[in-house]
């Protein structure tokens, strides 16, 4: 099977074998929505696997096996397969053992291309792209690989740049893994970034600037936004965070910015599950600092929900907080555009991108409590211009993240990989171990 043409299916191309490799999510996808990444990445994955099968597309999806009570292989209802490979333990496992089984789970992939080969190889996150491109390497050199194209859903250097680390986060952030991501972004065929920011991060890590296409994560699309049923009267306006509930996500700005904007409350989803709140070092970080600001009583930690609580708890909110300096996906910001919900936010990361300023939300210097209070009041206090913001972002989220177009601007990343492919080397699973030293353990 061969890419052809750069014009999707539904144009006349030429359908591909896609196989997306995804780690470490185990392919049951996220149910509940806890503010990590990996939520995101999965997410991506699962939405962009079904628009390319709607659009003619073979698709697989390769995971590490975590559980040994599900099938080896199940194809979904949307069509796409999902292929669960023994490497390493059969159970979540923290980042260093995550990096250990990735020479065993690109043995597993090389395997599985020797007896069928995908055209196109979609790695995501850096543990997966490691062991792709071990993989290919590991293939007969007779024959001609597939392409391999990256996306790393969160960067490192990028996490460093937005400032320190919380002591327990798990984004390993260290020097060992910005040298992975380096080879990898070096060795990849194409890197699909989710945000003009990110472009200059991979430039900066020695990706080649004429290898990387933006194309960003997307949304289902809801056609006209649905009617947020807000409580009337004197209930107070709600503003929305999610979150691990980590330091350098700074939902400490959000709290502190609640002293300055009077009858609104703050609900904080994500982090563990309500019942353990109790016992995380974040929750009590923000509630105790809630009490030294007198906003105590309108500050809510709802711990982890149900994704489809999330929906609607996004329709009853009248503004969606963003604290964090480094966003690299946007998927929460963009399903709350999706329901009509406008969003303010740091002028960093993917929000740059997604934001339209003074027409779907406001951004904010990263950092500035002062701002952000000032910006929430002023959207509260004028009802008439929230619900225009709130309308021209379901129409953003409409036109520029439905899965379809983005599943299109990716079949074209996935042509100029196959051309590229002649002129690069996958990187050697023995450079990658060479290049590791001490990674971080949750990274």
């Amino acid at each position: 099977m061969s890419i052809g043409s750069t014009f999707s299916v539904r144009r006349g191309g030429v359908p591909m074998r896609v196989d997306m490799v995804l780690e470490p999510a185990d392919g049951r996808w996220a149910q509940q929505v806890t503010g990590d990444p990996v939520e995101d990445a999965t997410a991506h994955v699962l939405g962009l696997s079904r628009a390319l099968a709607a659009r003619g597309h073979e698709v697989v999806v390769h995971v590490r096996r975590t559980d040994v009570d599900v099938p080896d292989r199940v194809e979904t209802p949307s069509g796409v397969v999902v292929s669960r490979l023994a490497a390493g333990l059969a159970r979540p496992l923290p980042g260093q053992d995550r990096l250990r089984a990735a020479p065993e789970l690109g043995g597993r992939l090389a395997d599985a291309w020797a007896r069928d080969r995908p055209d196109v190889v979609h790695a995501h996150g850096w543990h997966a792209g490691l062991a792709s491109l071990a993989a290919v390497h590991l293939l007969p050199s007779h024959s001609t690989p597939p392409a391999v194209v990256q996306t790393f859903h969160g960067l490192a250097v990028g996490r460093r740049a937005g400032g320190p680390l919380d002591r327990r986060s798990t984004s390993g952030s260290g020097p060992a893994r910005e040298r992975l991501e380096a080879a990898i972004a070096r060795g990849a065929d194409r890197v699909v970034a989710l945000s003009g920011e990110e472009v200059g991060h991979l430039v900066a890590l020695g990706a080649s600037r004429a290898a990387v296409e933006v194309v960003p994560t997307g949304v289902e699309p809801n056609g006209c936004p649905p009617a947020r049923h807000r409580a009337g009267g004197d209930a107070p306006a709600r503003l929305l965070v999610v979150s691990r509930l980590r330091a350098e996500e700074r939902v400490d700005l959000a709290v502190r910015a609640l002293r300055a904007v009077p009858d609104a409350e703050l609900l904080v989803v994500g982090g563990p599950p309500a019942e353990n709140l109790g016992g995380d070092l974040g929750a009590r970080r923000l509630l105790d600092l809630a009490r030294r600001c007198r906003v105590a009583d309108r500050v809510r930690l709802l711990g982890a929900i149900p994704r489809q609580d999330l929906v609607r708890l996004l329709r009853s909110t009248d503004v969606l907080v963003r604290t964090d300096p480094y966003e690299p996906s946007g998927r929460t910001v963009v399903e709350a555009m999706a329901v009509g919900v406008p969003v303010i936010g740091p002028a960093a990361g993917c929000l740059l991108d997604a934001l339209v300023e003074g027409a779907t939300g406001m951004l904010v210097p990263p950092g500035d409590t002062g701002a952000l209070a000032v910006a929430l009041r002023d959207l509260l206090r004028d009802p008439l211009r929230r619900e225009g913001y709130g309308l021209a972002a379901a129409e953003r989220a409409r036109v520029r993240y439905g899965w379809d177009r983005l599943a299109e601007e990716t079949e074209r990343v996935y042509a100029g990989g196959r051309l590229r492919r002649s002129a690069t080397r996958a990187v050697e699973p023995v450079e990658c171990a060479a290049a590791v030293g001490p990674v971080p353990t949750g990274s």
